[in-house]
């Protein structure tokens, strides 16, 4: 590896406990420089801190084009997840910087609390403990996930990993994304459908796109009024995804049973309507958050780092669609 290179982690997760993790690179004369904890980085803020930086490993702060044009050594930005919303890769790429992700590392802790919400939505579990905190004491009926249509939007690695788990439960999966047949799903999942018949259908609405300009707003009025009575929608993926007031008039009308939102970065992301409702389950986007999957992650990111150091091309290079 060569030395006198500076390497900055943004990510919370590198922020403090991490000495083993990154010996490695600080005993071969790298530059370490590590975020503390606190609020989201702004434009002039990380601006400043990537100067004399040639190794990004970005957490959840936006790398705009202008954070790149003023980035005076960046050479290699890794995006600490899978989701790129929040950089602009073109503008990297343009500027011969290298741009990589970890797409595989959190699947299987996404899956498995987006069964578990799915669970909680379908057993009624908010909805007993709110009565509960009132003194009421109501147990409710609730419905098991076997014999449901689960349709997943967004047939990626976590998509996948959702599937089997939802299948293993004895649930029926729909998949939709545009970007796979049926030849290229995996075994196991039922069929791929378009998405009117996916949200006619499911009784569970899954949502794991990307956000782009494409998905933006993905799931709106015209997608809730398809959508079956009585179904639920989890999204597991961004906020953007689902348009707002859409959201709240399906709730509010009983148009939906309940929703599971995993998607808030930041108090400006909370629609504080939601906590209106007992069957809407609202987590600051956590689904990556568990001990085995941040653990991944960080080894992953770190030996993209290092690999990069010594000149091999990164595991998951990212390229514009």
């Amino acid at each position: 590896m060569n030395a006198n290179l500076c390497v900055l982690f943004t990510p919370r997760s590198f922020s403090d406990d991490d000495q083993d993790i990154l010996t490695g690179l600080a005993s071969a004369g790298i530059e370490i420089r590590r975020k503390p904890k606190g609020p989201i980085w702004t434009d002039d803020v990380l601006a400043s801190a990537l100067k004399g930086v040639d190794v990004l490993v970005l957490g959840l702060e936006p790398l705009t084009r202008r954070v790149i044009e003023a980035a005076d050594s960046l050479k290699l930005v890794v995006r600490f997840g899978s989701g790129m919303d929040n950089v602009d890769g073109v503008a990297a790429l343009e500027r011969g910087i290298v741009v990589a992700n970890i797409p595989h590392a959190n699947s299987d802790a996404v899956a498995e609390l987006t069964i578990g919400l799915m669970i909680t939505l379908a057993r009624n579990v908010m909805v007993m403990r709110s009565s509960i905190r009132r003194g009421q004491f109501v147990k409710v009926t609730g419905a098991e996930i076997a014999g449901k249509v689960v349709g997943i939007i967004g047939f990626g690695n976590i998509g996948r990993a959702v599937a089997r788990k939802a299948e293993a439960l004895g649930a029926i999966v729909l998949g939709n994304d545009p970007f796979l047949t049926q030849g290229t799903a995996q075994p196991g999942v039922t069929q791929l459908v378009d998405l009117r018949e996916l949200l006619q259908t499911s009784d569970f609405v899954c949502l794991h796109a990307p956000l782009t300009q494409d998905t933006e707003n993905f799931i709106g009025y015209s997608q809730f009024q398809q959508m079956k009575t009585g179904a639920y929608l989890l999204n597991m993926a961004r906020h953007g995804l689902v348009h707002g007031d859409a959201l709240y008039e399906a709730l509010r009308t009983g148009r939906i049973a309940g929703a599971a939102l995993d998607t808030i970065d930041s108090p400006i992301e909370l629609d504080p309507r939601l906590l209106e409702f007992d069957n809407v389950i609202l987590t600051p986007h956590a689904g990556a958050s568990s001990r085995e999957s941040v653990a991944r992650m960080k080894q992953a990111a770190v030996d993209e780092v290092k690999g990069f150091i010594e000149g091999l091309p990164p595991r998951n290079p990212w390229r514009p669609i």
